[in-house]
């Protein structure tokens, strides 16, 4: 029997649908394997060892995590290994395929994924099972004995080939009641990917942007819709415009399911004639990274975005009546009183209000910002950085040349309009 478990990623109860280890459950059961799944975020518990108590032990744990949630990921494995020492737990997400081997080594885990796991994860169940050599395995590290090991990388997926999430073996009842009571929208995806290099992100989904079938999209929202009520869905892909033909075909196949839907999206791609054939089919918001009204700080964080252009589709988002959010970051290297204006200043012509969110600057593994902050030595201790990665809206790192306290004082002077 193979266990899959989603693991609880904050104190808060704020739920979000798990597409990624659903999707990897959907792959598994799909392959004819027994599969089981506990969501220890929809089904909080003060005790998790008593929702280990009343399944037999599994030959294979599928775990997922985080850079952010190292922590916790360490202490379900822990739990786990004491419990099961026998059993093998595979950890994966962003964790696994962000996180310095150091920190790797220091959770009780027998291999990790690297990548996206849709074309991993069967070979490598087979090979455990079988006792085969893990060498042999691609787009994987392993753990033995201390040492990690890293086998040959294995392309990102065809996601057209890839099944729907399996929502059926996760406590939807949780998530529906949670959604129609906070009045959210039920999280689904249409494309991995993000074709542009932002100096202070990473995508373990690589840079190739691959779409899912438009079909398989449409079955799922119609799912959602008339199994469950839901009327209200958002794509979390890392941006949703980049193939304008997907775009158009799913435009035309959405619109009768009389749908809202909202996504993320680069400012790049965004047209007027693309707005309005959105709009037409149910799109009601969209969010994007804005990050800085200085252009100094754009270039900087290698954003490749034109703020004339921003402006241009701002007025178009507010002509069509389609709501959006953005997002800015504080504490970018070059940061001074100067840029920080200018972002002020952005911010009010546009007329921006409760619909956006300001950051402060949090470096992640594998960034370019993070790799040229342990080349200064800003970040002398990897592993007690990862540690104590605090949220976005607390100073991780500073790497400018001002003290914290001003980080802060311009976090709050651009937080209060």
């Amino acid at each position: 029997m193979i266990l899959a478990i989603n693991p609880q990623w904050n104190d808060e109860y704020r739920l979000s649908f798990p597409l990624g280890i659903a999707t990897i459950v959907s792959i598994v059961k799909h392959a004819g394997y027994d599969i089981s799944v506990i969501d220890f975020d929809a089904n909080r518990t003060d005790n998790p060892s008593e929702s280990l108590n009343c399944i037999p032990r599994p030959e294979i744990i599928l775990l997922t995590g985080m850079i952010t949630t190292y922590k916790r990921v360490r202490y379900y494995c822990d739990l786990l290994k004491k419990k099961w020492p026998e059993s093998y737990i595979i950890v994966g997400g962003g964790l696994a395929t962000t996180a310095p081997d150091e920190i790797l080594k220091r959770i009780n885990a027998d291999i990790y994924v690297i990548g996206e796991g849709d074309e991993i994860i069967l070979p490598l169940i087979d090979s455990l099972l079988k006792k085969g050599n893990l060498a042999q395995v691609k787009g994987i590290k392993y753990n033995n004995n201390g040492t990690i090991f890293l086998t040959p990388p294995l392309n990102p997926p065809d996601i057209s080939k890839t099944p729907s999430p399996a929502y059926d073996l996760f406590p939807m009842d949780k998530y529906i009641k949670y959604y129609i009571e906070s009045g959210l929208s039920f999280e689904m995806y249409c494309s991995k990917g993000c074709p542009y290099r932002c100096n202070y992100c990473y995508h373990i989904s690589g840079h190739n942007v691959r779409y899912r079938n438009v079909d398989d999209v449409i079955a799922d929202i119609r799912m959602i819709k008339t199994k469950y009520g839901l009327e209200k869905v958002s794509f979390e892909d890392d941006n949703f415009t980049t193939n304008k033909k997907w775009i158009e075909e799913f435009c035309l196949k959405v619109k009768p399911l009389h749908i809202k839907f909202r996504f993320q999206a680069s400012i790049q791609h965004l047209t007027e004639e693309l707005l309005e054939m959105l709009k037409d089919a149910g799109l009601s918001g969209i969010s994007m990274g804005i990050e800085s009204g200085s252009p100094q700080i754009l270039k900087e964080l290698n954003k490749n975005i034109q703020l004339e252009k921003v402006e241009r589709i701002l007025k178009w988002l507010k002509d069509y009546g389609i709501q959006y959010n953005a997002t800015f970051i504080v504490g970018s290297i070059s940061e001074n009183p100067e840029t920080i204006e200018l972002t002020k200043q952005f911010l009010i012509r546009n007329g921006f209000k409760s619909n956006y969110q300001v950051f402060f600057m949090t470096l992640y593994p594998r960034t370019t910002f993070y790799e040229y902050a342990v080349k200064k030595s800003i970040i002398d201790d990897e592993i007690d950085y990862i540690e104590n990665l605090k949220l976005q809206n607390e100073i991780s790192v500073n790497l400018t040349q001002y003290s914290d306290e001003i980080l802060r004082k311009w976090y709050r002077y651009l937080k209060n309009l």
